[in-house]
């Protein structure tokens, strides 16, 4: 099978986006660290875990692009995993009208979103929220269109409880609107 010109362009493409998203995480976790001392990129949720996600290769347990801790990877809440914690005002205030995730794997779950299908960015969103008090979903430019309306979609299902968990810890923002969170 001969590959076009177009599949490679596209694969091309799809390696910039994966850099772009990885040189985000890089530039952001020294910014992060001003305020939270446990930054850790790409962090595998069933790494050192002792309850339900314990390594198992049958199972899904997803890596975020960036977590925040304190970290939990045992069975039920950690008290020690507060929103207090949440530093600068400027991103506790973004999750202001947010409902915590009371039984969260660490702080602020992250994913970096620069490119993928809109399953793939509901996924993504629904790994913030899952894992994290609070989760924070970073789009570029071209990618936020889609996670806004993925995340409006969610919130939909939500108001009409066709969700049993309710997306309401999450925050979708642009890559470039959040570097405002450095001050």
């Amino acid at each position: 099978m001969e590959i076009g010109v177009g599949s490679a362009g596209a694969s091309a493409a799809r390696r910039r986006r994966q850099r772009l998203a990885a040189e985000y995480q890089k530039r952001t976790q020294p910014l992060l660290r001003r305020y939270f001392s446990d930054v850790r990129l790409e962090w595998p949720v069933a790494k050192e875990a002792t309850d339900a996600f314990s390594p198992d290769v049958r199972r899904y347990a997803p890596r975020l692009d960036i977590a925040v801790g304190p970290f939990n990877t045992t069975l039920g809440s950690d008290s020690d995993i507060s929103e207090d914690l949440l530093r600068p005002e400027a991103l506790h205030a973004a999750f202001d009208q947010r409902s915590p995730n009371r039984n969260a794997r660490c702080l602020l779950a992250i994913e970096v979103v620069y490119s993928g299908s809109m399953k793939h960015m509901m996924g993504d969103i629904l790994n913030a929220s899952a894992i994290g008090l609070y989760g924070l979903v970073l789009g570029g430019e071209k990618a936020m269109p889609r996670l806004e309306r993925i995340l409006r979609y969610l919130e939909q299902l939500a108001q009409l409880e066709k969700l049993p968990y309710r997306f309401q810890n999450v925050v979708v923002l642009s890559t470039t609107s959040s570097m405002n969170f450095r001050t």
